[in-house]
């Protein structure tokens, strides 16, 4: 009843998937209709008492468009970011500067690329009106606001691809699909780690000398990098609902899961007693968990001081310094390997005579992928520790220091922890979506007494993902240890139903 009650008091969310075509005739009306629905998310104008009337909450939380659309798409973005935003700006964009006489290019003008003047007439236009958009910056709740923004657009000059047939021929093409995606996420103490790096920074310009200047260049690229870092491994923050009702749903999880208790079918007495349990169960755990991770951080916060304390030699010796960093990147790049090697995925390929062969295909899943740029991003990080140590001065002050062990620190985390943490939570995510069309029966599970090239077939044809789970042997393929591993779990579970 808790969690019933939970969800009766909660408002209905009603959540808006906006989409806008192009055209520059239906620019204006488009620019009304994303008006309204800013009214509608913002509780303005008519919609202000409605929305208490009927307990609702309307939010617009992914937003896409292209030309025109994609404009207007952009601005309905920026005005569910800042809370002072007002998107009815737009309408004098489109109604005044949108006008087509005025779009037009003036004749005889050689060749253009469009016949419409973007860049040097609509394009400062259309900047100024973004630029409104964001005055009185105040960022709207984040929970409440998530937004993702997909704008397409032609590239004029596009892109070559080159693509294999089944034959091994090469078909090179001209792509001009271009697309921007736009996240918004949690910003807030992400950064941190830039304020040692900015102060290095400014020390080393104000030196006046060449030497200073250029490492405050090497020191910009650094905070670059870290930013590029930052946004490669953020992700979007999950929706929750109260935290009782999120403790009581996790308790019972966690005793399905490993208990194979269904705690709702439990006389409240057996239900309280059994929550506790797990939850005494879970704590302990997490205890252990938080003393893994502390011991983790103070074996970095010690080699942080080993590397500290042995910088001066190590700039004598150049060639050990040289030696210990390119050990650092190669365990790295070995376990980066490592990871894109488990989440790797197949295809096939029809040979002359008529038979099929499987090949290893690039990485294309998003964890494997952001696995190998954080490897890539680490190795950078161990070239600006090397630097800061090649001109570490007779008597650093603590502005070298913290620039030392800002690159170390994140040169570990990005070699060594992201991989390992990219890999198991790729895993489960994988097994978690499985298990769940199986239970669900999205999807037609061979029975536990089929052949394992059944369940192979099926896990070739539902998601390039689930490929990871296939090795080739003998020239087959057949199911690796974590996916016979998965398909036990799968057939217990269908078992039980």
């Amino acid at each position: 009843m808790d969690q019933l009650n939970d969800v009766q008091d909660a408002p209905e969310e009603i959540r808006f998937a906006v989409v806008l075509n192009g055209g520059v005739s239906l620019a204006v009306w488009m620019g009304g209709v994303v008006r309204e629905i800013d009214r509608a998310t913002r509780g303005k104008g008519p919609y202000g008492p409605l929305p208490q009337l009927l307990d609702v909450k309307a939010r617009a939380d992914v937003i896409a468009g292209t030309s025109a659309g994609g404009i207007n798409g952009a601005a309905l973005a920026l005005s569910q970011a800042n809370a002072h935003a007002d998107v009815g700006l737009m309408r004098d964009l489109w109604s005044e500067q949108g006008r087509m006489e005025s779009l037009l290019q003036r004749p005889f003008k050689g060749s253009p690329a469009s016949l419409l003047r973007g860049d040097d007439y609509f394009l400062p236009k259309l900047y100024e009106a973004m630029k409104q958009l964001c005055a009185g910056w105040t960022p709207t709740s984040l929970s409440a606001h998530p937004i993702e923004l997909i704008i397409t657009t032609t590239l004029l000059h596009g892109a070559r691809i080159v693509t294999v047939d089944a034959l091994g021929q090469q078909l090179p093409q001209m792509l001009h699909e271009g697309t921007f995606t736009f996240r918004r996420a949690e910003a807030d103490g992400v950064l941190t780690p830039v304020i040692p790096l900015v102060a290095f920074a400014v020390e080393g310009w104000r030196s006046g000398d060449s030497t200073g200047r250029n490492h405050a260049l090497a020191v910009a690229g650094t905070i670059v990098a870290l930013a590029l870092a930052l946004m490669l491994l953020g992700s979007l923050p999950s929706q929750v609902r109260s935290p009782v009702s999120t403790l009581y749903r996790a308790l019972d999880r966690l005793a399905q899961r490993f208990l194979g208790v269904a705690v709702s079918e439990l006389q409240t007495p057996q239900r309280i007693l059994l929550r506790l349990l797990v939850a005494v169960a879970w704590i302990v755990l997490v205890v252990l968990a938080l003393a893994v991770a502390a011991a983790a951080v103070y074996g970095m916060v010690r080699l942080v001081e080993w590397i500290d304390a042995n910088a001066v030699q190590w700039k004598n010796d150049r060639l050990l310094l040289i030696t210990i960093a390119a050990a650092f990147v190669i365990v790295g790049l070995a376990i980066g390997y490592w990871t894109g090697w488990r989440l790797r995925s197949w295809s096939e390929r029809s040979t002359a005579s008529g038979g099929t062969v499987y090949q290893v295909s690039g990485v294309t899943h998003s964890s494997g992928v952001a696995a190998t740029w954080s490897v890539i991003y680490g190795a950078c990080y161990v070239i600006v520790a090397v630097g800061i140590i090649w001109w570490w001065p007779v008597q650093p002050s603590w502005v070298w220091r913290s620039a030392l062990a800002t690159a170390v620190v994140f040169s570990l985390l990005l070699l060594y922890v992201v991989p390992f943490a990219v890999l198991l939570g790729s895993v489960r995510a994988i097994r978690r979506r499985l298990v769940a069309d199986a239970r669900c029966a999205v999807i037609a599970w061979p029975a536990n007494t089929a052949n394992e090239s059944e369940v192979v077939d099926l896990l070739w044809r539902l998601d390039m993902r689930f490929r990871c789970l296939l090795a080739l042997s003998g020239g087959t393929l057949g199911l690796t240890g974590r996916g016979q591993a998965l398909r036990r779990q799968v057939d217990s579970l269908l078992a039980e139903q």
